[in-house]
């Protein structure tokens, strides 16, 4: 990482910060020090027992984990207890609130639109999105 952003240390696995996985997971926890900034990263291939084993955990400046995917930027405020899935679908960046099954947040892949497409007012509206999440996740 170039420089801090100062915005606190998270936690991730090994897998995400060296590249053999990319972002699935994003969960924000209470804060367990005060440079702690209670986010946790996981990737898509970290297993129950990788995840088990301490030796694979780290803990990285939060712009560590905005380099490896800049979309982490948009929920840092998101409050504790948030558990999002990640996932690019349909020209999109999208985190998902798996708990309530909703899409709350999707951010175009076309950098020339700078605005935010926040979708999901309904599971109407979510209904084809979510289905084609589930099944990807579950891969």
């Amino acid at each position: 990482m170039k420089q801090s952003l100062g915005m606190g240390g998270s936690t991730t696995t090994k897998n995400l910060l060296n590249g053999v996985g990319e972002l699935r997971w994003c969960v924000r926890e209470e804060s367990k020090h005060e440079v702690d900034n209670g986010w946790i990263f996981l990737s898509d291939q970290d297993t129950e027992e990788y995840l088990a084993d301490i030796n694979n955990w780290v803990i990285c400046d939060f712009g560590t984990i905005v380099e490896i995917e800049p979309a982490v930027l948009e929920i840092f405020d998101f409050p504790v207890g948030t558990e999002l899935l990640f996932a690019i679908e349909e020209g999109h960046k999208c985190f998902v609130n798996m708990e309530e099954e909703k899409l709350v947040l999707a951010i175009p892949l076309d950098e020339k639109k700078e605005e935010q497409v926040k979708v999901a007012e309904s599971m109407d509206q979510a209904s084809k999105p979510r289905r084609n999440w589930l099944k990807w996740w579950k891969k």
